[in-house]
């Protein structure tokens, strides 16, 4: 194994976690923070660090581990650590890879949210032009009468009199009820308008991720709602019909019952047919406008929220920082599998080899040249000297 190779990509992946885990803190500093700046940066040197030294200390330990006992502590070691590696670095790794796209994945949840509302409170607040021809026809019809009392249809006198400016007060109110929906429809028509260009400005900020216009248009749209809220169409169509023929004036040139019977029956025809187009707007669904919320999940829970979205970046992440993993199980294989062949551990490459007998060489040497010492003795007094006495024969 060419460990200068492996030692340099545990440096160069390291450091790369090192320099995403500052991205995906930076995210989280306010703008021209630099001190949680300087602080984010001295921690993605400390991850770098520390990813380098777990992985060296993996390495020079749990492939020379034989016991079983020892291999499954080293192991368990091992998954905490990892445990430790993705809450300090592969999880701000995403956050800085895959930022802004959190963003944009959170900012199409809030866009389907403004659209849905917007839509929703276009079509309650336009239910009122199905009931506008009802409301045409009979002012269409209430002129028609009048032209026939003119001409002498009803009473027998023609030109206008009594009984068809009677029957104008009528035509009048359902006259002003027609202009108020007419103007009502105008307003619609700059509410849609005006939404629509609401929308055009949130898909533009949702993307490029920004979160300031995001919440702008937010604002734009629920300002459309709320208008279209404001113009409760229906409930004035109703309120004109139920009190259509409340307060009508009869001439004082109204004096015979023959003219009282044609106005009575008149006007209780005409309330009669504005009842029953109440009754029809009653029937109708009922209309609640609400606002649309911007809220959106920050980007450490966006990462939980869109997932399965963000699973390449996520994939990404953990492969920088778990690669060492699965070299470092393919070593300790190797070495079971050397050892189950009667071989050592320990590869040797012929560079091991030559430096291995190149310092053998020179520690030999070492012991040639060392000089001899002289044997040690006891310096004692003269009355203690003694010689030594001949050997006996």
């Amino acid at each position: 194994m060419n460990t200068q190779l492996r030692d340099t990509t545990f440096i160069v992946c390291a450091g790369t976690s090192g320099v995403l885990n500052y991205f995906g803190l930076s995210e989280m500093a306010p703008d021209g923070d630099f001190t949680s700046l300087a602080l984010f940066a001295l921690t993605g040197f400390a991850v770098s660090l520390a990813l380098i030294l777990f992985w060296n200390h993996a390495f020079s330990i749990v492939p020379d581990l034989k016991s079983g006992a020892r291999r499954t502590g080293a192991w368990a070691t091992i998954l905490t650590g990892i445990i430790l590696i993705i809450g300090i670095s592969t999880w701000w790794n995403i956050v800085g890879v895959a930022g802004d796209e959190i963003v944009r994945l959170s900012a199409a949840d809030v866009l389907q949210r403004v659209e849905i509302g917007l839509a929703k409170a276009i079509n309650d607040s336009g239910q009122y032009l199905s009931n506008r021809s009802d409301v045409a026809a009979f002012f269409s019809d209430v002129t028609a009468l009048i032209l026939a009392e003119t001409n002498g249809a009803t009473s027998g006198a023609s030109g206008a009199g009594p009984i068809s400016l009677t029957m104008g007060q009528v035509e009048t109110r359902l006259d002003n009820l027609v202009q108020e929906i007419d103007g009502a429809t105008s307003i619609l028509d700059a509410a849609r308008t005006k939404g629509d260009a609401c929308l055009a400005a949130l898909q533009s900020a949702t993307s490029v991720a920004n979160q300031a216009e995001i919440a702008k248009q937010v604002a734009c749209a629920n300002g459309v709602i709320s208008d279209l809220g404001n113009q409760d169409v229906l409930a004035t169509i109703s309120r004109g019909l139920r009190t259509l023929t409340d307060g009508i004036v009869f001439p004082a040139s109204v004096r015979t019952d023959s003219q009282h019977a044609i106005l009575n029956s008149f006007l209780a025809d005409t309330q009669s047919r504005a009842d029953g187009i109440v009754a029809v707007l009653s029937n109708g669904s009922e209309t609640i406008f609400s606002s649309v919320s911007a809220e959106m999940p920050n980007l450490l829970l966006g990462v939980l929220t869109h997932w399965k979205s963000l699973i390449p970046v996520i994939s990404t992440a953990l492969a920088l920082d778990l690669l060492p993993l699965v070299l470092l199980v393919l070593t300790v294989l190797m070495k079971d599998d050397l050892e189950a062949r009667g071989k050592a551990r320990h590869n040797w490459t012929a560079e091991e080899i030559q430096e291995a007998f190149l310092l053998m060489s020179q520690l030999r040497d070492v012991g040639k040249s060392k000089p001899d010492l002289p044997p040690p003795f006891v310096d004692l007094p003269d009355e203690d000297w003694q010689e030594d006495e001949p050997p006996e024969k």
